[in-house]
């Protein structure tokens, strides 16, 4: 699934994307929580699917950490993942800055 926020903020389908990105983002974590390079992946594939969709930062900070806390993630666990995401966000950004 893909939207863009920076021509499309605030419609259904703009709603249709953060659930759906949520969703996948939580089920991702989950499903690799404990192996650390699935669990990159993960990141990764979340901060590029935002990044890709011109996501607020507002927006992304909470659906990533809504889904590491709906995935089991505990505090050392979110530090760690956090300072994944920043890095593949960076470089996301970079990426898609001629989007």
């Amino acid at each position: 699934m893909k939207h863009d926020f920076r021509s499309d903020p605030d419609s259904v389908d703009a709603q249709r994307f953060l659930e759906w990105l949520e969703e996948q983002t939580c089920s991702h974590l989950h499903r690799d929580f404990g192996d650390a390079e699935a669990t990159r992946g993960s990141i990764f594939l979340f901060a590029n699917r935002a990044c890709e969709a011109g996501l607020p930062d507002a927006e992304l900070a909470g659906i990533f950490g809504r889904s590491l806390a709906k995935a089991g993630y505990g505090p050392a666990e979110e530090d760690a993942a956090i300072t994944i995401l920043e890095l593949f966000v960076e470089t996301a950004r970079v990426v898609h800055a001629a989007d």
